[in-house]
């Protein structure tokens, strides 16, 4: 405890006076270590607000599209194929039970628009579509590209630590709409329906479950595990959802993903996988993708 106090008096002297002599650069690697790694929660709130203001300050400068954003280990950076624009995103750990989450997009000469998380409020998120000013928090791991007609549109594929029970993966569409981005344009059938169509899948699972939800290349679908109610294994927890070995996914057919109730004729332990967001050899939240 007594370390935890001389560590926030620490931060504290840091942002009083000697933080104004570090650099742009030092800022998001010192805050963001801190961010993500300290042990105490107030220090990784404290550290998270200078973490933000330092992102304002970097996507907001002349050289902002250009800028090497993966050179900073805190964040996730996704960018579009035909370098329109960059979404990054990272999560802040308040505490087991309390994740907040940070956006921004980046765009060619240097404008940029901040995601603002209102996930604590939503509610049938299935359904709702989503813009910047109401975005539902998330750190996003993987993006690709695809095409409806003339439209582009992207499969955004998204990781919320939720709680010290369970977490949430999500699959979503976004697309631009008058330049701005919206979040979970309604592109998930379960049938030829119109009326079925559902704006995001949402997986929530045991947090101490291994779950998939990516896209995969060679198959050219989404696949995702297929998740059963069990009784949990961390004290508390009661049932939750976790992998029962098979898989379901989504296929694009005429601009529409499409639902696909069982993706192989047998039970697999893990699902093929591309290489984890933050790289090899770092812990990643979204391990299991």
């Amino acid at each position: 405890m007594r370390f935890s106090v001389l560590f926030a008096a620490f931060l504290s002297a840091i942002h009083i006076g000697a933080q104004d002599s570090l650099s742009l650069d030092q800022k998001l690697h010192f805050f963001g270590d801190v961010m993500i790694n300290a042990a105490e929660g107030p220090n990784r709130v404290y550290a998270g607000e200078v973490f933000v203001q330092a992102m304002r300050a970097l996507v907001s400068s002349d050289d902002a599209f250009e800028a090497d954003y993966k050179d900073i280990p805190w964040i996730s950076v996704l960018e579009d194929p035909d370098t329109t624009f960059k979404l990054i995103t990272f999560q802040l750990k308040i505490d087991d039970d309390n994740y907040k989450y940070y956006g921004f997009m980046v765009f060619p000469g240097d404008d940029a628009l901040e995601l603002r998380d209102i996930n604590p409020e939503v509610r049938d998120a299935e359904f709702m579509s989503f813009t910047a000013d109401q975005w539902m928090g998330g750190l996003y791991y993987n993006m690709i590209p695809f095409m409806e007609g003339k439209t582009r549109r992207y499969l955004l594929f998204g990781y919320d630590g939720h709680n010290s029970m369970e977490r949430i993966k999500t699959a979503e569409v976004l697309e631009f709409v008058d330049g701005q981005p919206v979040f979970g344009v309604p592109s998930f059938f379960t049938s030829d329906d119109a009326k079925d169509a559902i704006s995001r899948l949402i997986l929530k699972y045991a947090a101490d479950a291994r779950v998939t939800l990516n896209y995969n290349t060679g198959m050219k679908m989404i696949i995702y595990d297929h998740l059963a109610l069990r009784m949990g294994q961390l004290p508390g927890q009661g049932p939750t959802y976790v992998p029962d070995g098979t898989y379901e996914g989504f296929r694009l057919e005429n601009g529409k993903w499409m639902y696909v109730e069982k993706v192989f004729d047998h039970k697999y332990e893990e699902a093929p996988r591309p290489v984890p967001v933050f790289g090899e050899g770092r812990e990643d939240p979204t391990k299991g993708k």
